[in-house]
C-alpha cells in the first residue's frame, strides 16, 4: 500500500513512501534553526526559498553523508541538521569535475544560460528536468557542494522522526 505524503514520517512510514527510489539512504538538510518547525510542520515550500544553496535552482538541497553536512553546518547561522528520506525515480548521476565540464560544454549550457538569463547551474538544472529527470547526484564533484541531492518537487522529501 502506497503512503501518501506528510512532511514528517516514522522511519517505517518513510520507508514505505519511498519504495522504489532510486536512492534509499538517509540524507540530511541542513537549515538555519529559525526554518526547522515550519519545515517539520509545513515541508518545504520552494517559493520562500533563499537565495542561499540554490546553484541548481528552486530545489530540495540534500547531503548524502556527514563530510557534506560539514561544508553548510553554521555557514550562515546557527543551523539544524534534519534527517529525510527521498522518493527519486529519474536521477541525473554527476560523478566527477570531468564529467560536469564534458556536459556543460556538449549540452553548450552558458549559451542556453545566457539566453535564459540564469545562472549555469539553474540552466542546467532546466534541461535536465525538461529531459525528464526528477534529481540531480552531484558525487566527488569538488567545487560544487560536496556529495548531494537536488529534488525538484518538493513532495518527494520527508523528515524522519
Amino acid at each position: 500500500m502506497e503512503v501518501a505524503w506528510k512532511p514528517v514520517m516514522t522511519r517505517a512510514e518513510a520507508e514505505k513512501f519511498i519504495a522504489g527510489s532510486k536512492y534509499s539512504e538517509t540524507v540530511y538538510h541542513v537549515t538555519p534553526m529559525e526554518n526547522t518547525e515550519s519545515l517539520l510542520d509545513n515541508g518545504f515550500n520552494l517559493e520562500k526559498a533563499s537565495g542561499f544553496g540554490r546553484m541548481w535552482g528552486n530545489g530540495v538541497y540534500v547531503a548524502m553523508d556527514k563530510s557534506t553536512v560539514k561544508l553548510y553546518d553554521g555557514l550562515e547561522t546557527i543551523t539544524d541538521t534534519l534527517p529525510l528520506k527521498v522518493k527519486i525515480e529519474n536521477p541525473f548521476i554527476i560523478s566527477s569535475n570531468a564529467e560536469m565540464e564534458m556536459i556543460l560544454k556538449e549540452w553548450k549550457i552558458d549559451d542556453f544560460a545566457f539566453q535564459e538569463r540564469v545562472s549555469q547551474g539553474e540552466a542546467l538544472a532546466i534541461k535536465l528536468r525538461e529531459k525528464g529527470h526528477d534529481s540531480l547526484i552531484l558525487r566527488g564533484s569538488k567545487g560544487y557542494g560536496g556529495n548531494q541531492i537536488v529534488i525538484w518537487d518538493p513532495k518527494k522529501v520527508v523528515f524522519i522522526e
